[in-house]
């Protein structure tokens, strides 16, 4: 028996029906109500400014694991500590910075309220084409990376399935 996640490229993730498999993405891997997709509605949760400013897009990222993670898969640098650059070289003090390749622009990653928010500025869109849309590959490697480590501590083997249109399946065995 087996339960396919499907994380999409805009970072939401959805699972069939979602009904009695709710309880198992949610409450058993940890993975975060407010980026379920429910059947073809977008999640409104990436809603943001793209002017040359610092911009704070609210997403509930609690695993730093996870999230470090993600941002290396995508080619980027973890670093702890310091200074996330903006433009003009405007400078956000950070709890973690993700120092994007190509771009003079980095992500601020801040604790705040025991979840971690991400903070950059979009101006150029040179740190969209690395983390996406308002973090969306971002987001879509961290659920991954999330639900693939809590699926392991319960002794479940995954696999990964990249689709044609840009989501990747997680396929959790289960046992029995």
């Amino acid at each position: 028996m087996s339960l396919t996640l499907t994380f999409t490229p805009r970072g939401t993730y959805r699972c069939p029906g979602l009904g009695s498999t709710r309880g198992l993405a949610v409450r058993d891997l940890g993975l975060d109500p407010v980026l379920e997709q429910r059947g073809c509605s977008d999640c409104p949760v990436f809603k943001s400014c793209h002017m040359s400013h610092w911009t704070t897009v609210d997403v509930a990222v609690t695993d730093e694991s996870a999230l470090r993670k993600a941002a290396e898969e995508l080619g980027c640098t973890w670093q702890i500590g310091g200074h996330a650059i903006g433009y003009v070289g405007k400078r956000l003090a950070s709890d973690f910075v993700i120092k994007v390749p190509g771009s003079a622009y980095d992500v601020a990653v801040i604790r705040k309220d025991g979840k971690l928010t991400l903070t950059t500025d979009w101006y150029r869109g040179t740190v969209a084409a690395v983390v996406g849309k308002d973090y969306g590959k971002l987001l879509q490697l961290y659920g991954i990376h999330k639900a693939h480590a809590a699926a392991r501590l319960k002794g479940y083997t995954t696999q990964r399935k990249l689709q044609p249109n840009g989501d990747i399946q997680l396929i959790i065995n289960l046992p029995g």
